[in-house]
């Protein structure tokens, strides 16, 4: 979206072209839906003669298109916009339905638009508070696409300094090798947290998110009393902007994250390494690091975070894993160290 720039990461051959006119999301083989799909193809066909050193891809705002059993673009470029509570794990259902299509048909998927926004905001929610931002980085990244998804309210992100919730996270991604080692996306969800993971294959690494879902947008400018003065008198599902819990301190032990190494005849050990997301953390001697905790999985290799302090101050938590081995002088498979923050 940057006029001046000349790195491409890749040619959008069509914008969102299952909403062309003509277009039948229901019906993939109408004619008039064949007549479209044709014309992307001797686009795609076209670009990729031209310069076949950039990925090229038409997007689409629903999945119809990209089901086309004789999909050919480099990757899945998909969109999602709304404002719910519930958008990034929407987003990431949308994700698992891609990344788990037969080998034939897999392809990265990006976002490559994603707002907090419908039609007659405009952009008003990604100006107001950078939560909304900060969230779609960190989930999408989590999620299993093939990076964070972009977002179309470049302007408003820009002018209020909101770029800057991408410094955490590019501290976080900095050493991890994603070119040869191949992580699978898993998604858990327990009120009021949801939880985006990655694993490798031979599940010794990892990486997640973990995040407090009612600490979004429609919360927090409440709680900041931007409400009035940013958004106006906007109406949330039917509810009112005073109706919005506030979010209280808690540390959580039952989130389970699945398909690491089971525990049925040995322990194993997992260290996970905890980072702060907010762009002016604590210091300490590694950029963001907080602390670590050393948890050991269960039978069906489960492991139950016990994640940092949650709450008002740090509603979510970014984590790294490595597989440390087994310790027989430990039998319960729940227990853990104490985090212990570095300051």
């Amino acid at each position: 979206r940057w006029g001046y720039s000349t790195n491409i990461a890749w040619w959008e051959i069509m914008s969102e072209i299952d909403n062309i006119g003509c277009f039948n999301k229901n019906d993939l083989n109408s004619t008039e839906s064949q007549s479209v799909l044709t014309f992307e193809h001797l686009l795609y066909c076209y670009f990729k003669s031209k310069d076949p050193n950039h990925l090229a891809s038409a997007s689409c705002s629903n999945s119809s298109y990209n089901d086309d059993p004789n999909y050919n673009d480099d990757f899945y470029n998909l969109h999602k916009y709304g404002i719910s509570e519930n958008l990034n794990r929407t987003r990431a259902e949308r994700v698992g339905h891609f990344i788990n299509k037969p080998d034939n048909q897999k392809r990265p998927v990006i976002y490559g638009e994603a707002a907090e926004d419908i039609a007659e905001l405009n952009g008003k929610i990604e100006g107001c508070d950078r939560i909304s931002f900060h969230n779609m980085l960190w989930a999408t990244t989590m999620m299993g696409c093939a990076g964070s998804g972009l977002n179309w309210y470049w302007a408003p992100l820009y002018y209020a300094g909101y770029f800057s919730e991408m410094g955490p996270l590019s501290s976080f991604m900095e050493g991890i090798d994603f070119e040869s080692t191949k992580y699978i996306s898993n998604e858990y969800k327990l009120w009021p947290l949801e939880s985006f993971q990655m694993r490798d294959d031979n599940k010794t690494l990892g990486m997640g998110w973990v995040h407090d879902r009612t600490y979004y947008w429609y919360s927090v400018t409440k709680a900041h009393d931007t409400w009035g003065t940013c958004l106006g008198e906007l109406d949330h599902d039917g509810g009112d902007p005073s109706d919005v819990q506030t979010c209280s301190d808690y540390i959580y032990n039952n989130v389970a994250i699945n398909g690491f190494k089971s525990s049925f005849w040995r322990q194993h050990y997992y260290k996970f390494s905890w980072y702060y997301t907010s762009i002016n953390p604590p210091l300490s001697g590694i950029p963001y690091y907080y602390g670590s905790s050393t948890q050991g999985t269960n039978w069906l290799g489960e492991i139950r975070l016990i994640t940092p302090l949650m709450g008002q101050s740090y509603p979510d938590w970014a984590y790294k894993l490595n597989y440390i081995g087994t310790d027989k002088s430990v039998q319960n498979s729940t227990e853990t160290t104490i985090i212990t923050p570095v300051i």
